[in-house]
């Protein structure tokens, strides 16, 4: 995997689950929690990174975390989302978990990166705190 290709492949991600999810209107209520913790733990990991890449250090953990929980994904929206779009987006994510990677690559855009990954953990967030509602 490309290190430069990672976080544009979790924004895509983010952004095609959020505009899936958050147009759903009839999940049942256990159904949203559980989604909406896998999300929110999602959001958590990638800020996670964020903030280990900020103050200098790389985020060991976070891709193994990230990797695990995008390949749940399948079994937490089992039945809400088509399967195919569930395993293509996941897809995405899985191939873009490791987040320890960007380290080759954060360089004079670092600030950039940094504030376009932490966007994807707001839209993970974002979706995460929708479909509870």
């Amino acid at each position: 995997m490309n290190p430069e290709a990672i976080i544009p492949l979790i924004i895509t991600s983010a952004t095609a689950f959020y505009d899936l999810l958050t147009k759903r209107r009839d999940i049942a209520s256990a159904r949203q929690k559980a989604i909406g913790e896998l999300f929110t733990i999602i959001a958590d990991t990638l800020q996670k990174a964020v903030d280990e890449f900020k103050i200098g250090k790389i985020p060991h953990g976070a891709c193994a975390e990230l990797g695990h929980y995008a390949a749940n994904l399948s079994s937490t929206l089992y039945g809400v989302l088509p399967d195919e779009k569930v395993q293509y987006y996941g897809n995405m994510l899985i191939q873009a978990h490791n987040v320890e990677m960007l380290a080759l690559t954060l360089t004079e855009n670092r600030e950039m990166q940094l504030a376009d990954l932490e966007r994807a953990a707001g839209i993970f967030r974002g979706i995460a705190t929708t479909i509870k509602l």
